[in-house]
């Protein structure tokens, strides 16, 4: 995934129509694995400030990746879905994260 793709994605997650559909878009061309990746790598990029929109859309990524059937199970797109899922819950301040879930 390219660094502009993974950009607008990020501004993407302001709300959830738009995230819904860069999600959707991503799935299409195959690179839901790829983003995956970049989230992992990325978490101090992803805007906390978009939480309540960009969690769900990070479950969502997490789930479409369950049961691809990766050879290497600790290092698979499903993995990186949901360390980074884990990660950016730990940079949500404590306050805010009571009311995500």
């Amino acid at each position: 995934m390219s660094e502009r793709r993974f950009v607008e994605f990020l501004g993407a997650t302001a709300d959830e129509r738009s995230l819904s559909e860069s999600i959707n878009g991503i799935e299409a061309d195959c690179l839901l694995p790829s983003l995956a990746a970049r989230l992992d790598e990325s978490v101090d990029r992803l805007p906390v400030d978009n939480a309540a929109v960009l969690l769900p859309g990070m479950f969502r990524i997490a789930e479409k990746l369950a049961g691809l059937g990766e050879a290497d199970p600790f290092s698979s797109p499903w993995l990186s879905a949901w360390r980074s899922t884990s990660w950016f819950l730990a940079k949500i301040p404590r306050e805010q994260n009571r009311d995500l879930f």
